[in-house]
């Protein structure tokens, strides 16, 4: 039975005394390939694994589509869950002043004020990275949002890059972080 990446930490010896075999250190260039998570929705995990494979891209690594072939496998999982509604405030139109008379001005604002209700979505990505024929994670990052469902700063794109950035700006030194994202 496959336990799931996200609830599993390979623990690293990093004071290696006498006896002791120290794990080779993980590579920070060659193959590596995406395996997303098949209890993940196929459409918003898009764009983190376009995401993720930009990133491993620009830290040196050459993406594989084809998960057999890789040194390594970067496992991703996303899970997404509203989180409440809030209150914005919304304020269209301006101030207009005119002339009425002589020298007696008025002010006669135009356009709406109010507010309106806008949904919460927290993502939580979660990173793991294990070598081709070995299913313990040896690297792992996590990196949570919490923000308004729509928008552009709510987009999907948006999101997953953001997410990916953070998780991996440790990588390859600090494992099994947890990252907020504003």
């Amino acid at each position: 039975m496959r336990t799931h990446f996200g609830w599993m930490l390979v623990a690293v010896s990093m004071a290696a005394g006498p006896g002791v075999v120290q794990a080779a250190p993980l590579p920070t260039t060659g193959t590596i390939s995406i395996v997303a998570d098949a209890s993940d929705d196929a459409e918003p995990l898009t764009a983190f694994i376009e995401a993720l494979d930009s990133q491993l891209s620009a830290k040196g690594f050459t993406v594989l589509k084809t998960p057999g072939h890789a040194a390594l496998a970067a496992h991703v999982h996303v899970t997404r869950s509203d989180r409440g509604v809030v209150s914005a405030k919304t304020s269209r139109g301006g101030a207009s002043s005119g002339s009425v008379g002589l020298g007696t001005g008025v002010s006669l604002p135009f356009g709406r004020t109010g507010s309106h209700d806008v949904s919460l979505r927290q993502t939580r990505l979660d990173i793991g990275i294990s070598q081709r024929g070995d299913d313990r994670i040896v690297w792992q990052a996590t990196a949570t949002t919490v923000r308004p469902a729509d928008g552009r700063r709510g987009g999907d794109e948006a999101v997953a890059q953001d997410l990916t950035e953070a998780a991996l700006r440790a990588f390859p030194g600090q494992t099994g972080h947890i990252v907020s994202v504003p």
